[in-house]
């Protein structure tokens, strides 16, 4: 049973170490001034944006996945699914011609050893490719369910009317960032530097200074223990997640399953955290792990879009499934059925292994 009196008491210690050592929050206050700056530096007046009538998504080869698509279409927007040599004018050398004020998405499949190649193209009009979004905001979600390992895809834009497409090089950053990205990558690195990188270093701390071994012996119990320090980095971990999300994204504020998905990455990662600082000796090789296992992330993401093997691996690490639904939710608002389709599930069951791997090893060891 958790005793709140000595909660309080924990906690009340955690915050005064962290108000000894104010500089442990820089990077907060530089992560917050990073997403000022962006929101300020956005065009107050932006011409509206084109609306397409209809979309279309025009087939070569009718695939398992294709079908699936074809049985999943939403109400809203509009999206017929047709096979290419229905749609195609024997007279146009192959060319689709849509409907004036309509977008399509063009599929072509190319059998590649075991899997498929599949190329994406995006017939939209306009001065930019974003009246594709309605589109593809349904489109890589439902191609995310449907989960064939085998299938890889690259997308295109191509606008309709002869203009010349941008090539890779000749496209700037700021075509490629978009806002929801970089809020994204803010919080992940808020999530993780407050609830891996600072447990980890207080943690250790304690650890070799043997201050933790005098609490175990006081009359605080471990959970009680485990559960201040998780409530503490918890509490930092949302307050910058808030500031980041209020000035980049307010509209996202009242979206719960931005905030449950925060909330369990915030778990994992503090349970990540808990393991790392009960295998490190000191401070130095728990910050050394701890850099290794951001790093190693990184490098994992990367390879999984070169190799299955790591593809698998992937899909074992929480953040794979926070990345999209925290990218998700401040683009629109989603509701927790689309949250299941997008990962919650496994994220809620992958975060859990960690809080019962952390507690384990903080019972046996950690406090040693």
């Amino acid at each position: 049973m958790i005793r709140i009196s000595m909660l309080q008491i924990l906690l009340g210690r955690e915050f005064m170490r962290l108000k000894k050592n104010p500089s442990a929050l820089l990077l907060l206050g530089m992560l917050a001034a990073v997403a000022l700056l962006m929101a300020t530096s956005r065009p107050v007046d932006k011409p509206a944006k084109p609306v397409a009538d209809n979309f279309w998504i025009i087939y070569d080869r009718e695939t398992a996945w294709v079908q699936f698509l074809a049985k999943n279409r939403p109400e809203h927007p509009p999206i017929k699914v047709l096979k290419k040599d229905r749609l195609t004018n024997p007279n146009s050398n192959g060319r689709i011609s849509l409907p004036p004020g309509d977008c399509g998405l063009e599929i072509k499949h190319k059998d590649v050893g075991e899997g498929v190649e599949v190329s994406l193209t995006g017939l939209y009009f306009g001065p930019s490719s974003d009246i594709m979004d309605p589109l593809m905001n349904w489109f890589w979600p439902k191609v995310v369910e449907f989960q064939d390992e085998k299938v890889k895809f690259d997308y295109l834009p191509q606008l309709m009317g002869g203009r010349r497409q941008k090539t890779a090089e000749e496209t700037s950053l700021s075509d490629l960032v978009k806002a929801e990205v970089v809020g994204t990558v803010l919080l992940l690195i808020v999530q993780f530097f407050t609830c891996c990188h600072l447990l980890v270093s207080f943690t250790s701390q304690d650890r070799e200074r043997g201050t933790l071994t005098a609490l175990v012996l006081s009359p605080a119990r471990m959970s009680e223990i485990l559960v201040a320090r998780f409530i503490f980095h918890l509490a930092l971990s949302m307050s910058g997640s808030i500031a980041v999300v209020a000035i980049l994204q307010p509209a996202a504020l009242a979206r719960p399953v931005l905030w449950l998905t925060l909330l369990l990455t915030s778990i994992g990662l503090m349970s990540v955290g808990t393991c790392i600082a009960t295998m490190a000796k000191t401070q130095a090789s728990a910050a050394l792990l701890g850099l290794c296992y951001m790093l190693g992330g990184a490098v994992l993401f990367y390879l999984s879009t070169k190799f299955t093997a790591f593809g698998l691996l992937k899909r074992m690490s929480f953040e794979s499934y926070s990345f999209l639904l925290i990218y998700q939710t401040l683009k629109a608002p989603i509701v927790v059925e689309q949250a299941m389709l997008l990962g919650m599930g496994w994220l809620v069951g992958i975060v859990l292994a960690w809080v019962y791997v952390a507690r384990t090893t903080f019972y046996r060891f950690g406090w040693r």
